[in-house]
């Protein structure tokens, strides 16, 4: 690429050098921002303090004040059918893709269900038996957009662990002003919705308002508010990983479709300005006809797209010194998507542990994933997936172990646990696993 000239949005950098530095800083100081809400946390306190003590009236002074939209303080919660469209309301389009992608998840989300166990041995039976969660709060964003999408990705796992009460906590302008969101809220099978965006959102679900009780549980994607008060509110209720703005890697040599790659790096970024697009390879000869390709592309984009803003940012080709480095930088980075371009994908996706999602091959494109393929599109971002896993049905059940016990096998298990228990400084438990043999301790 020595002497041409680089189209504008789209910029490369060689590893090891001071601009490819700068700009794997300039990722993790991305991360940093997305996951840090400290000096949030005040304000978000005091909000989740108001809806606590002040209830429906101060959760809907909150949304006059921050969703934009004036509810009356009863008008806050509503059956998750009761402003479900007319189908004729809903293009028929939509309402096939919906009926596909609910299906798909579902069918996935079956799998994924834990079952429970039991295990026989001479001292007992000892079980681990899983139940569905009570309820659980589904935060469905709706700041820049309205996301049908994820109302299913939601929803539905939950419905298939066999959650019997299922929330969705939205924006109200985002569930007013689109009918395909609220049929898709309704065919998912939420229960209720609850019409609260942010912090504040979160707080009506976690503590619960008049009429209206709290739920035990809350997931979904969101900005620094929901991911600051989850936060704070996580031991009061369970929540699920801190996901932020979307990133996607993408590692290509030189078979990719440089248009493909273009489409699929945009396809990310135009979700939100802090979205991170990043073409990895260690093919430099490529990276030009990616970038032309992109440039073209992005003109096509609306002049608002967040896009245009995301890409010069977050975006850009890190040029390695082969494909085990690419590999290396893959697995430090942790992507929430990865798409594999390469002429042995299969292989070299499947070596690679730390991403939320990995797409091989140049027909797995993201937008399948965000959409019907039927795996989850909750990831984990910002690094997140190193220690965290993709929404999925195991997160809306819980496990309780059972000990059946015999009189034989607590004779023979007294004497271990009496041990370790007097190792440990505690008495109290030595005895009590000693009277199992029937023998008190001295005599």
């Amino acid at each position: 690429m020595k002497g041409q000239r680089t189209p504008e949005h789209f910029r490369v950098f060689l590893a090891g050098t001071p601009s490819a530095e700068s700009f794997q800083k300039r990722l993790l100081a991305r991360r940093s921002d997305i996951s840090d809400a400290d000096e949030m946390a005040a304000e978000i306190r005091t909000i989740l303090s108001r809806v606590r003590k002040g209830g429906r009236a101060a959760l809907a002074s909150l949304v006059e004040k921050l969703d934009y939209v004036p509810l009356g303080p009863e008008a806050l919660t509503i059956p998750a059918a009761q402003n479900a469209p007319a189908s004729k309301d809903v293009p028929e389009k939509f309402r096939r893709a919906l009926a596909l992608a609910i299906t798909r998840v579902a069918a996935f989300a079956r799998c994924q269900v834990p079952r429970g166990f039991v295990v026989r041995d001479r001292s007992g039976v000892f079980e681990e038996k899983v139940h569905p969660l009570e309820s659980v709060g589904c935060y469905v964003p709706g700041g820049r957009a309205a996301y049908p999408s994820t109302a299913v990705m939601t929803i539905v796992p939950a419905k298939v662990a066999g959650v019997p009460r299922v929330v969705v906590a939205t924006p109200p302008k985002a569930y007013f002003d689109c009918a395909e969101l609220r049929w898709a809220i309704a065919e998912a099978g939420a229960d209720e919705v609850l019409l609260a965006g942010g912090a504040h959102g979160l707080a009506g679900l976690a503590y619960g308002l008049e009429g209206f009780d709290a739920v035990v549980k809350i997931i979904g994607p969101g900005n620094r508010w929901v991911n600051g008060a989850k936060r704070l509110l996580f031991g009061r209720v369970d929540v699920d990983s801190l996901a932020g703005p979307t990133e996607v890697v993408i590692f290509a040599d030189e078979s990719a479709d440089p248009e493909l790659v273009a489409a699929d790096l945009l396809a990310q970024a135009e979700h939100d300005p802090m979205a991170a697009a990043i073409l990895i390879t260690a093919r430099e000869e490529i990276v030009r006809p990616v970038a032309i390709a992109l440039e073209a592309q992005i003109q096509a984009l609306p002049a608002r797209s967040p896009a245009r803003e995301s890409i010069p940012q977050y975006g850009g080709a890190l040029v390695v010194e082969n494909s085990d480095s690419a590999v290396d930088w893959i697995e430090r980075f942790a992507p929430e998507h990865l798409e594999v371009h390469t002429r042995d994908a299969v292989r070299q996706g499947r070596v690679i542990r730390n991403c939320g999602a990995i797409f091989i091959g140049s027909a797995s494109g993201e937008v399948f994933g965000d959409y019907v393929a039927g795996p989850n599109h909750v990831l984990p971002t910002g690094g997140g997936g190193r220690m965290f896993s993709p929404l999925s049905a195991c997160d809306f059940v819980r496990r309780t172990n059972i000990l059946q016990i015999s009189d034989e096998g607590a004779a023979g298990l007294s004497d271990g646990a009496a041990i370790l228990a007097d190792a440990e400084g505690l008495p109290a438990h030595a005895e009590a696993a000693r009277r199992r043999r029937g023998t008190r301790r001295g005599r």
